[in-house]
């Protein structure tokens, strides 16, 4: 592994080699938008005072609602007093729609400012890679965080950034000001086309550190790349209900949001306010910034790597030293792979607790050194939903079906996953072409970096019994419509998907990998020993065709489910490992 430090040298020289090309291609001709480029500055800014944020808010709010709308937002550090208002650094002029405002809209501008000390930071909704937008009741004062003018600093090339709220929401009115804008940039008048733009990044947590920390329940955060669509996403909004109200959970993403890959972050803003997703609108160089601020200005007992990200790795040690008191927590997902390689010496010993999704992670972190104290298995957990009579399941079968164009008389082979080369997306179309003659109908749902060679694998010869749906944010209605879950990975944990299918009676086809022999040991379905083998994953299909085995399957699958698997056992086992000594 590459060291950090050289890392970052190899982004400056792949930055300055940017900006060179840049203004050649300038010079010969091109008229590209201003560039913008960041860099952590050699003259950092002084500490802010608290209050941070002055509110001026027209008197038609009234004074006792805009309280109360304020006690809505995340960020505390603000003031209605004059005499205050005299000595904060921004201000904030809130108008009209102050209700469609995100909990954590004024938290996330101040942050930003922290961060890029700009003239102004003005908030928005955005789908991943998209355009930010506000809603048509929403004016620009509510947006925007505006920085008190000074006299010795008079204009400036860059005006402000957009911040943006990844959203489903559709809002009508582009946020833009009459200037010129580079990405989320928004530049003023002195931004001609071919400048370049040096913009210094700020330490947000030494220029905060005056806002006070905020009291509350016992608090962990939660760091993921980004909150897509798939298991990792759900088992972690399950979790977070289980610990909801009794603990304060915040969720922090440090990579940007991608469209193939769908999100869920309006879920999960529906189960805590405290969502942050820094990868979106914050420099990479101020991500660790910003999240250092999160762990003390929330007063964070546990922090847990949820899914892994390369700054957690980068940084995780170094956290660990600045805030002695915090827990420390990776999950790891493979034993073979990914992130258990940048599991080191140092990091084995130096965290407090490695969290495993199966035995085989387990095991390979005890073979690496892991001192054996911290090393947890925790499986899987997910709702087991309550029985259904015959009637019930087949009613809700046949409205499903027909809402799909589904036949009733089929077998309905489904398959909900992210594609991704890991799950073998394209031996599903190729397992449709094997058996068009039997009565065998696939339902393959998902979205990702696949979905291009999906594609072009379905038009090369299109099998009559695939159906394909695009990525969805919650799959656990089409559940209605199946009588076989497949899985072809080449590795995996624990499947998320496998366990909802058999938490409903429905019997699955496997690939023998991650812990899916452990959860198939007492029945459930079939288990084919090696990915690829489309001969014995059609003939593990084919032995399911009859409805009395898939009735056996299935309920043995479900009593292991309802065993071994299931949420209390799951949020319980949680519970103890990130709150060894209760409250505080």
């Amino acid at each position: 592994m590459i060291p950090l430090g050289l890392r970052r040298t190899a982004r400056a020289i792949r930055r300055e080699l940017s900006v060179l090309k840049y203004r050649l291609l300038h010079a010969l001709g091109t008229r590209d938008p201003a560039r913008v480029v960041t860099a952590p500055t050699r003259n950092p800014s002084p500490p802010l005072t608290h209050p941070a944020v002055g509110v001026v808010a027209p008197p038609d709010i009234g004074d006792e609602r805009l309280r109360a709308l304020l006690a809505n937002q995340t960020e505390t550090s603000w003031t209605l007093t004059p005499d205050e208002l005299a000595h904060t650094r921004w201000f904030w002029c809130p108008g009209s729609g102050l209700e469609d405002l995100e909990a954590c809209h004024l938290e996330s501008l101040v942050l930003t400012a922290a961060a890029l000390d700009l003239n102004s930071t003005i908030g928005g909704w955005a789908a991943p890679e998209g355009t930010t937008c506000r809603p048509r009741t929403l004016d620009h004062g509510s947006l925007t965080l505006v920085r008190r003018p000074e006299a010795h600093a008079v204009g400036g090339p860059v005006h402000g950034v957009l911040v943006p709220q990844i959203t489903q929401r559709t809002p009508e009115i582009p946020v833009a000001t009459p200037a010129h804008s580079s990405g989320a940039y928004v530049l003023d008048h002195l931004g001609s086309p071919g400048a370049v733009i040096r913009l210094p990044v700020h330490d947000a947590h030494a220029r905060l550190t005056a806002l006070p920390a905020v009291a509350g329940p016992p608090t962990v955060l939660f760091l993921a790349p980004y909150l897509a669509v798939g298991g990792a996403e759900k088992l972690l909004f399950d979790l977070i209900e289980g610990l909801n109200p009794q603990h304060r959970v915040v969720v922090v993403t440090l990579d940007p949001h991608r469209d193939e890959l769908g999100q869920t972050v309006d879920r999960c803003r529906r189960l805590t306010p405290h969502v942050y997703t820094l990868g979106d609108w914050i420099p990479r160089e101020a991500r660790i910034d910003a999240l250092r601020h999160l762990i003390r200005r929330w007063r964070v007992d546990a922090l847990v790597s949820w899914n892994g990200t390369v700054d957690f790795y980068d940084h995780a040690l170094a956290l660990k030293r600045q805030f002695p008191g915090l827990r420390v927590l990776a999950q790891l997902y493979n034993h073979q792979g990914g992130w258990i390689d940048r599991t080191d010496s140092d990091l084995l010993a130096g965290l407090d607790g490695h969290l495993a999704v199966n035995d085989r992670i387990g095991g390979a972190l005890l073979d690496r050194g892991a001192p054996p104290d911290r090393v947890h298995t925790v499986h899987h957990g997910v709702r087991v939903p309550a029985p259904v009579s015959d009637e019930d399941r087949i009613q809700r079968r046949r409205v499903k079906r027909a809402e799909l164009g589904l036949s009733e008389e089929a077998v309905i082979v489904g398959t909900f996953i992210r594609l991704h080369p890991q799950k073998r997306p394209l031996d599903i179309v190729r397992l449709a072409r094997r058996l068009e003659g039997s009565r065998l109908h696939f339902l393959l749902v998902g979205g990702g970096p696949e979905e291009e060679a999906l594609e072009a694998e379905i038009q090369r010869d299109a099998p009559a019994n695939l159906m394909r749906l695009p990525l969805q944010t919650e799959t656990l209605h089409l559940y209605d419509a199946l009588d076989i879950c497949l899985l072809t990975s080449d590795y995996e944990g624990l499947p998320v998907f496998l366990l909802d299918g058999l938490a409903r009676g429905i019997p699955c086809v496997a690939t023998a990998v991650g812990e899916i022999p452990e959860l198939l040991s007492d029945g459930g379905g079939v288990l084919v020993e090696s990915p690829g083998d489309l001969d014995a994953l059609a003939g593990a299909l084919l032995s399911l065709e009859d409805p009395e085995r898939r009735e056996r399957e299935g309920q043995r699958g479900r009593r292991t489910v309802e065993d071994r698997f299931g949420l209390e056992a799951y949020v319980t086992a949680y519970k103890r490992l990130l709150f060894p000594g209760g409250s505080r």
